[in-house]
């Protein structure tokens, strides 16, 4: 899981806002514009997603994206 977390937070970074709660880094909050909730493919590439099917797999992908589309 530590490479998915590294995808989300470094997406937030990137195309949005993220907060800690305090210096200690216990927890973080991300937001992301509206115009930026659709993830394409350059922007997954540009977050770090390759590393997250290199290190779990593509079968990992495949199941993270379905589950994507339904919360969306």
């Amino acid at each position: 899981m530590k490479y998915v977390f590294e995808y989300i937070i470094r997406y937030d970074v990137l195309y949005g806002e993220v907060y800690p709660p305090s210096s200690d880094l216990e927890g973080i909050a991300g937001w992301i514009p509206s115009e930026y909730a659709h993830k394409t493919y350059e922007r997954q590439i540009r977050s770090g997603g390759r590393k997250v099917v290199a290190k779990l797999g593509m079968e990992f992908h495949k199941r993270s994206k379905n589950l994507e589309e339904l919360i969306n």
